[in-house]
């Protein structure tokens, strides 16, 4: 009981960080049930509140909040991974029976397609992604790379993108960034493999990687601290990275370059949503000193 009242103050203080998500937050189906009605202890509750908590602080200051239509058409899609789809026994911790309900052309779109767009003052913009990173995923697999199942909850990168239905059965993408330009096209299907029909490349580095953002109810520092390092070592130290743990512990992870500390079973909302919002005023300051 205590964990179900704890899923519905959360759900009202994401609503109120981010009231023009409200159609997304409040749709019901077994999508969505896998975040707002499972188990606290998952975290999955707490990621999409730290996305609310970030756009709230953004909108708050020198940025252009956008959420991509398609999840307002089909807030399924905001559920999803933004991971590209494989067969189901090559995905860890693929929810099939789930997401076999959504269509796999649309699941394919969801995996690229960003969360959130916060445009800077400037013009520059920052892409949010939830559980993966698809322009440095394909990358390393264009340049024969192996596949990694490393996936930090939320990631945050500078650029723009443009993804296409090219034909049928095919998915055309092109992530412009700061590091270079990445476009292609994939096969939509489930396969082993990533479905590459066509690539091309000229990354030089991962400096368009901006945070790094790990969310937990329990997670102790140790762990903590060995999946940053993880992480770090994936997208090459990428130098002007400001790092956040979302720590529902008391201990402190210093590793990190900010923590928000939160009390994941507490029943206020209000305070919940003032929580994330003061947490992510420091990430927002450093995205507007590099824009």
């Amino acid at each position: 009981m205590a964990s179900t009242m704890a899923l519905l103050a959360q759900l009202e203080a994401a609503k109120m960080l981010y009231p023009s998500l409200s159609p997304v937050l409040d749709h019901r189906s077994a999508v969505s049930k896998s975040t707002w009605g499972t188990r606290v202890e998952t975290g999955k509750s707490i990621e999409v509140l730290s996305i609310c908590g970030l756009l709230s602080a953004a909108a708050s200051m020198n940025f252009s909040v956008l959420i991509p239509s398609m999840y307002f058409e089909n807030p399924d899609l905001f559920y999803i991974r933004n991971t590209v789809p494989r067969s189901h026994d090559a995905q860890a911790g693929h929810d099939a029976t789930i997401l076999d309900s959504i269509p796999l052309s649309d699941r394919f779109i969801a995996a690229l397609t960003p969360k959130a767009i916060l445009e800077h003052a400037s013009g520059r913009k920052f892409l949010a992604f939830r559980e993966g990173l698809p322009a440095h995923f394909i990358s390393v697999i264009a340049k024969g790379g192996v596949a990694y199942l490393e996936r930090p909850d939320i990631i945050i990168m500078e650029g723009d993108f443009d993804i296409q239905v090219e034909e049928a059965g095919v998915l055309g993408f092109h992530f412009h960034t700061c590091s270079g330009t990445l476009a292609g096209s994939l096969r939509i299907r489930n396969d082993t493999n990533l479905p590459l029909k066509s690539i091309s490349s000229n990354f030089s580095n991962e400096k368009y990687i901006y945070s790094i953002i790990e969310c937990s109810v329990s997670k102790g520092r140790v762990k903590a601290e060995d999946q940053l390092a993880t992480y770090l070592e994936l997208f090459g130290g990428a130098e002007v990275m400001f790092n956040v743990f979302v720590n529902g512990r008391d201990k402190p992870c210093p590793a990190y370059d900010h923590e928000i500390l939160i009390d994941p079973i507490t029943m206020d909302s209000s305070r919940i949503a003032r929580n994330f919002f003061e947490g992510f005023i420091p990430l927002v300051n450093f995205l507007d000193q590099r824009s």
